[in-house]
């Protein structure tokens, strides 16, 4: 399992799509502000605007670039006997599923820091009279950071919580491969699986999308460190559940 899972790992590192995918997400939020007016403008507020629109749900699509169809070239390509017949299927799963969420994760963290590296080089950090920065300063799980003047760190850990969140959509996509035929369907999927984790994560929780809970600065802890902990043991505990599915399905359809 090991083995399979450093191999799986290091096909991510080398290849060509995890680069390309950290530079389409610092791309496509550098893209987006070009209809934005306000010549005041600093790092820390154009990251808030940005996020929480289009440019957002897009980002996810960069994420699964990564390696969500993984799966689906195994079975397309007939690759995926061979490795049931070496390592079996729990064991096949999770290295793929540990792959999909870590790639999808190294994505979107390290292209919204990338994002706000590339726009301190022309703006500052933040502006310290704005309201943006007084809500983010006060209220946001990340404050120590931002109020002890450590940016980077505050955007890195800001995009390490939404790259959680890109990374079950990105295994929700690989499992939707197993239905749906098509790769442009498992790389769209993350733009539309973000809605409809919304509405179900709304219905069991009445009060937190699960956007909220992966992306709102002034849901969590007063420490970061706790946040943290809490939202990888609960992104974790999510993309066993989808691996366990997963499992399931190829049993039904592809060995069974």
């Amino acid at each position: 399992m090991v083995r399979m899972l450093k191999s799986d790992i290091l096909r991510i590192i080398l290849s060509y799509r995890l680069p390309i995918g950290i530079i389409a997400t610092s791309f496509i939020l550098i893209l987006s502000l070009l209809e934005e007016r306000n010549i005041n403008i600093d790092v820390l507020y154009a990251f808030e605007i940005i996020m929480y629109g289009i440019p957002a749900m897009l980002i996810l699509i960069a994420g699964a670039y990564g390696y969500a169809d993984s799966i689906y070239l195994d079975i397309k390509n007939n690759y995926y006997r061979s490795q049931l017949m070496h390592v079996g299927l729990h064991r096949y799963i999770f290295s793929k599923v540990i792959s999909v969420f870590v790639s999808s994760t190294m994505i979107i963290t390290l292209g919204i820091t990338l994002f706000a590296v590339i726009m301190h080089l022309f703006v500052p950090w933040c502006d310290d009279e704005s309201m943006t920065y007084y809500v983010a300063s006060n209220y946001s799980c990340f404050k120590f950071f931002l109020n002890n003047h450590h940016y980077i760190l505050f955007f890195l850990l800001s995009g390490f919580r939404y790259g959680l969140l890109s990374g079950i959509l990105s295994v929700l996509s690989a499992y939707v491969s197993l239905f749906a035929k098509n790769r442009m369907i498992v790389f769209a999927f993350p733009f539309i699986g973000r809605y409809l984790c919304d509405l179900i994560t709304m219905f069991l929780t009445s009060k937190y999308t699960l956007y909220d809970i992966f992306w709102e600065q002034h849901v969590g802890w007063k420490s970061p460190a706790f946040t943290i902990f809490i939202l990888i043991g609960l992104a974790v505990s999510i993309v066993f559940l989808i691996g366990g599915l997963m499992m399931r399905k190829i049993e039904r359809d592809y060995i069974g």
